[in-house]
């Protein structure tokens, strides 16, 4: 996920409270921190095999706070799967379809064997290993943690990104900046789409800035919300 290509369009001084939403790695987090350098940085991984290494790579950063839970639009014990060959990949939605990868590896121009070793590993079961992890609701998040407001949110969700907002009820409004990887219908069964997102931030003020493409089926965006 390229969060800084959109750095252009955010100045520095307006954020000081970063949200951060399916960190992976935690290399987005190191090159958002560094960037911004905000008060206080909350990150979210669902993935619990990444525990460890994000909690030693963040050791050393005080205003870090790392969360090993999904952010999701309810409170409970839900079914997780964990890609063995992307971690990125994982999702609450489960594996992709091969029609996801069909489009997205003859535009990236892939080699034949690597196209074709994703359609009988990634885009079946035995890439994917289904475990249980615990979600958590940002407005509770938030209450709980007595924040009234974030400057910017980052989210890399994998198909989930409409629940992770409406869990934010009405804190929404007291968003500024959104970016978040968006889905187009053809890499999950039940995916969250961009049109979905959209129609919900601009219902709630916010306006879409830039929609960069990586392939035709998937996109990188940004929202600004107007009254702030």
């Amino acid at each position: 996920m390229a969060y800084n290509y959109f750095f252009k369009y955010i100045p520095k001084d307006t954020v000081k409270t970063i949200f951060e939403i399916g960190c992976n790695n935690g290399n987005d987090t190191l090159i958002l921190y560094n960037y911004f350098m905000p008060e206080s940085y909350h990150v979210f991984e669902a993935n619990p095999e990444q525990k460890d290494y994000l909690e030693n790579k963040f050791k050393n950063y005080s205003n870090i706070k790392f969360n090993n839970k999904a952010v999701f639009d309810k409170e409970e014990t839900i079914d997780f799967y964990v890609c063995k060959s992307n971690s990125g990949a994982s999702s609450i939605l489960g594996k992709v379809k091969k029609e996801f990868c069909k489009i997205a590896d003859t535009e990236c121009k892939m080699p034949l064997k690597v196209h074709q070793k994703r359609l009988d590993e990634y885009c079946t079961d035995i890439d994917w290993k289904k475990i249980k992890i615990e979600t958590v609701l940002l407005k509770n998040y938030l209450t709980k943690n007595n924040l009234t407001h974030i400057d910017l949110i980052c989210m890399d969700v994998e198909g989930v990104g409409l629940s992770v907002l409406k869990g934010l009820g009405d804190y929404i409004k007291n968003v500024k900046y959104i970016i978040s990887e968006c889905d187009y219908g053809f890499t999950r069964e039940n995916e969250e789409t961009f049109e979905d997102i959209n129609t919900y931030l601009c219902d709630n003020g916010f306006k879409i800035i830039e929609n960069k493409f990586q392939v035709s089926i998937l996109s990188d965006c940004l929202w600004i919300n107007n009254n702030i």
